[in-house]
């Protein structure tokens, strides 16, 4: 399912669509920004500063997360994961053929390093 979503607070927001697989289930989190989100924004986050930074049309806007709120989330997922109680199932499903490859890195990006100039050999005694 694409979506819009509007990034930052005025006046730097950003607005970009994107994809979204919904399932059904007692979930922690409303939503989970990954790789394609932070490269449709442009973003860099930082996990030590609990924000993200990305360009806009009038400055640099910031998503930060509560500190507060990331360790009661935090201590609410290790209970669950040592007591599964939560059933979740997905509740749209694309067979693979259709579905959209979510890795933001280009085929450039993917060619691997190459040396700057051809080599020589040369022979060690």
């Amino acid at each position: 399912m694409k979506l819009p979503v509007t990034a930052g607070e005025k006046p730097n927001t950003s607005t970009v669509m994107l994809n979204f697989l919904v399932v059904k289930g007692n979930g922690l989190f409303n939503s989970i920004l990954g790789r394609p989100t932070l490269k449709a924004l442009k973003a860099i986050s930082s996990i030590y500063h609990q924000v993200i930074k990305f360009p806009t049309s009038s400055g640099i806007g910031i998503m930060k997360s509560n500190k507060y709120e990331s360790r009661i989330t935090y201590s609410k997922v290790v209970t669950m994961y040592s007591n599964p109680l939560h059933k979740v199932r997905m509740v749209q499903t694309t067979p693979a053929s259709e579905q959209e490859d979510l890795d933001p890195r280009g085929e450039e990006d993917m060619q691997g390093t190459k040396p700057v100039e051809d080599l020589e050999e040369i022979p060690i005694d």
